[in-house]
């Protein structure tokens, strides 16, 4: 479970790792995520958190 901007999310305990990264970091990228950006969850949680307006997609 995660926590960001008083929203609690869910990530399954495999995803650990990114979870820490989207609560701890302030850019994220492809190569940062690895093959996480390739499971179903992270990828849900990261499009949801795009069309939220949290992060934006850099030119």
């Amino acid at each position: 479970m995660i926590f960001i901007n008083g929203e609690q999310y869910a990530l399954p305990n495999e995803c650990a790792d990114t979870a820490k990264q989207f609560c701890n970091e302030q850019v994220v990228t492809a190569k940062s995520l690895g093959n996480a950006i390739h499971h179903p969850a992270v990828l849900t949680l990261f499009t949801q958190l795009i069309n939220l307006g949290y992060w934006y997609l850099v030119e």
